[in-house]
């Protein structure tokens, strides 16, 4: 089952996790697991992903420690109906009434919790917005590399359809500037397409984005000695992070009709 396509890579991991593949699909992919350590590792990622989304989703169920305090308080005397024209048996009515409806209150709580935990939708990996500085200084710690390599003018048009709903056309670069690939750190929204790219033997990342996605960044970081260039167009947002004094990359970036 050769997957060569990232995106493709995580539908197909995410179909493995929610049980939605043929017993043959689930052989064909852990016999793939055994040989490539890069498809196990980005199964144990999503995994984590899916642990943060239910952790997150988590609602509050009531412990029994809460249910029989409630039902202590319609048992004590201060909560007994004390009308003076009521007689033994119809307090110990009334009592009982209460204790029953409470009793349900608590079967219909915990009935609307099991629901929701059904409903939560573990396909959508847990997301938090990060400073574009953050996710730079990442990516050099970790040797600078792309998630992959894409120098195909079709493809990378593609990623940017299916990601930000407009195709990008990389033009041109002048000399001594060249992109190594694309990656997908997030930073703005979990569909945040970041290029990876080298200028002047400076790594350079545009990150790009919906303009909906839109989440304004600090223009300098001087701990980190980084700039930031923004630009808005054609429905997208565009944010070049460099060590740079000025954009190199966002100028080359040009939005085509679909």
């Amino acid at each position: 089952m050769p997957i060569d396509d990232p995106q493709e890579i995580i539908d197909t991991i995410e179909a493995y996790l929610d049980g939605r593949m043929s017993p043959l699909e689930r052989e064909s992919l852990e016999n793939r697991l055994d040989q490539s350590p890069e498809l196990a590792e980005e199964l144990t990622r999503q995994e984590r992903l899916q642990e943060s989304l239910r952790r997150l989703h988590a609602p509050a169920i009531p412990s029994l420690d809460d249910v029989e305090s409630m039902l202590q308080e319609d048992l004590s005397p201060a909560s007994s109906f004390q009308d003076p024209l009521l007689t033994r048996d119809g307090r110990r009515l009334i009592q009982g009434l209460r204790i029953v409806a409470v009793a349900v209150a608590a079967s219909l709580v915990c009935a609307i919790v099991a629901w929701q935990w059904r409903h939560v939708d573990a396909r959508v990996p847990f997301f938090e917005t990060r400073p574009l500085v953050n996710l730079y200084d990442e990516a050099v710690t970790n040797g600078f590399r792309p998630y992959y390599d894409c120098h195909e003018p079709e493809r990378f048009a593609d990623t940017f359809i299916r990601r930000q709903g407009r195709p990008l056309r990389l033009t041109a670069m002048a000399e001594g500037s060249r992109m190594l690939g694309l990656s997908y750190p997030g930073g703005l929204s979990r569909d945040t397409t970041a290029i990876l790219c080298e200028v002047d033997d400076e790594p350079v990342m545009v990150f790009v984005d919906r303009e909906s996605a839109d989440q304004i960044q600090p223009k300098m970081d001087r701990e980190l000695e980084l700039r930031v260039f923004r630009e808005q167009r054609d429905g997208l947002v565009f944010y070049e992070v460099t060590p740079l004094d000025a954009p190199r990359v966002l100028a080359c970036l040009v939005a085509v009709q679909p």
